[in-house]
Order: structure tokens, then sequence, then C-alpha cells
């Protein structure tokens, strides 16, 4: 009867339900495929649910404020620019940066031709700017900074109003130029002959994956968010390889997304690009951060996500792709 007790709890154990997957919710930014890519290429391609976890990867849009959904508790990661989350930070929301996707992405503002803007110093004195203010206030503000270029009216500034998608609000005259997004180093997709793109040379870093600090305090949820980075990033990788087809058919995004931007192998950030970024939000007429950041960033995930022999891990051949400015370099860091 011992025996047959046995066999029949073991016969029990092996059909039961499977040990449930870690949830984790991931909140956009924006809604084109630039920054959600490699997320939406990892959950298609099954890379979440072989690191044992059940991602939920809510939309971004024009108006999304991925930092609100962590302030909220709605979301457990967001995809976030570092201006915005460099000045969330300061105001008290203790966001980490845990991984950077993205080597950049570069604003540009789209004008009209007509408006005579050759030089942007003394073009934009008295001149309607259009920015998504949710997306690309902060680092608009910050180029600007750079530039020397006060953004708060008057005829030696720029007057700032929120735009609509695309060029709705150059199309109705509503204002000289508008914000836009490209690649670093790419080209902004045609306006026409009516218009003129200006890029900004200084670029911050791209999209880049900000949790609360309280989870990187917590083990098990440390442990969430390494194996989330790993998945992520093979799933970053396959859209640097296959640009047009990594995602699935319903994800096809074409050749000019993504593939240069990556930051394969491991989502690293780069330290530079981040020390620029800083010094920017500190400069200009209207600093958006009163002091360099303590504690911004993190390389604990992308170190642990990268560790050879852990499951899912990225191949053995990529873990000597780090930069010069990993480990020390990124501790003395403000």
């Amino acid at each position: 009867m011992t025996r047959a007790w046995l066999i029949a709890a073991a016969g029990a154990l092996l059909s039961g339900p499977a040990l449930a997957a870690d949830g984790l919710v991931l909140q956009l930014r924006d809604s084109g495929p630039d920054g959600s890519a490699g997320y939406l290429a990892a959950r298609d391609k099954g890379y979440y649910a072989a690191e044992g976890l059940d991602v939920t990867i809510r939309p971004g849009g024009p108006q999304a404020e991925p930092l609100d959904a962590l302030a909220t508790g709605a979301a457990d990661l967001a995809v976030e620019g570092m201006a915005a989350a460099l000045v969330a930070r300061e105001k008290g929301l203790p966001v980490v940066n845990i991984a950077q996707p993205l080597n950049g992405t570069g604003l540009a503002l789209v004008c009209w031709r007509r408006a005579g803007i050759g030089d942007l110093r003394s073009g934009l004195a008295g001149q309607t700017i259009g920015v998504r203010f949710a997306a690309d206030r902060h680092a608009f503000i910050a180029w600007m900074n750079r530039i020397g270029v006060p953004t708060d009216g008057g005829e030696q500034g720029a007057n700032l109003i929120e735009q609509g998608a695309g060029l709705e609000t150059l199309r109705a005259k509503r204002a000289a130029c508008v914000t836009a997004t490209a690649p670093v180093g790419g080209q902004q997709p045609e306006a026409g002959p009516d218009f003129v793109t200006f890029h900004d040379d200084g670029a911050m870093p791209g999209d880049g994956l900000y949790a609360l600090g309280t989870a990187l305090a917590d083990p098990a949820g440390e442990s969430r968010l390494v194996r989330f980075v790993r998945a992520s990033m093979r799933g970053w990788a396959e859209i640097a390889r296959q640009p047009e087809t990594a995602g699935g058919p319903q994800q096809r995004m074409g050749p000019a997304c993504c593939g240069p931007q990556v930051n394969v192998p491991d989502g690293r950030l780069d330290i530079a690009a981040a020390g620029r970024a800083v010094q920017a939000l500190l400069a200009g007429p209207h600093p958006l951060l009163s002091a360099p950041p303590v504690g911004a960033w993190t390389e604990a995930i992308t170190d642990r996500a990268a560790q050879p022999g852990a499951a899912g891990a990225l191949p053995a051949g990529a873990q000597a792709a780090g930069r010069p400015q990993d480990g020390a370099a990124l501790r003395k860091a403000p």
C-alpha cells in the first residue's frame, strides 16, 4: 500500500500545474517600433517564457508617461529617455537605469523652409516650436540649453506649444518647427521639399530601461530584472540581425528600423553619453538639474545578465564586447 501511495503521489505531482512564471509589466514610451521592437520580439519568440517570466507589455503613445506608471505601481519597468528620467529622479522618484538597449536616438527639428531658419541659435528667436511634451520636452530643452536658446518665449527665445501627431502642427501652420526623433547617424524620414530638418549633434542615450530602486534592493526583484534584461537583449539581437522580419509577421519593422541603434550584445549604458546628458541638463539658461545625480544607473543587472553559463545567456564570444567605460568608470560616474 505504501508503494502504491507513493506512485499515486508522484503521478499527481507530475500531472499538476507547472510553477507559475514571475509576472512583470513593461510600460513602453512610444507607439512606434524603434523603442519596442526588441521587447516584442523577445515576447513573441518565447525568450521571456524561457526565463520563467510572464511579461505584459503596455503600449506607449504620444501622451504616454512611463515614469508615472512606475510611480503608481502600474508597471515594474519603464522605457524612457535619460533626460526625463534624470529630471524625475531629482524630483524624488528613485528611478534607476538598469540597461540601455538602444545606443541613442537623436532629436530633430522639422521646420518650414520658408521660415528661413538657417542657424538654430539665431533662427529660433521669436519662433513657435511644437514639442511632444510627454516624450521630448526635457531632451529638447537640454538641446536648446547647449546652443543657448531660451525656451520661455519672448523676442529672444522660442515659444513652446504641444504638437500634434507627425507634421500635423506644421501643416496647420501653428508652428515654424516641430520635434521628431531619428536614429543617431540615420536619416529623418522625408518630410517633403517644403521642410528642412535639423539634427541634435549632442544626442543623449536612447530609450533606456528604468526600474525603481526598491526593486533592486529585493533579491527576488533583482533576479526578475536580470532575466528580463537577458531575454530582452536576445530580442534586440534578433532585430539587429533581421530588422525586416524579427518579431513575427505582425511586427515586421521594415529595413529602417532599429538595427544600427541596437546596443548589442549586452545593453550596458555608455557612461560617456550619460555624462553628456547630465552636463546638458545642468547647463544653459534654464537648467533642468540643480546637481549631478547620484545612483542614477547601475551595472549590476547587465553584469549578471551577461554571466557565462546562465540560462539563456548571450553567447560566450559576446562577453568580451564591453566598452572601456564599464566597471570602475561607471561606479565613479555622478
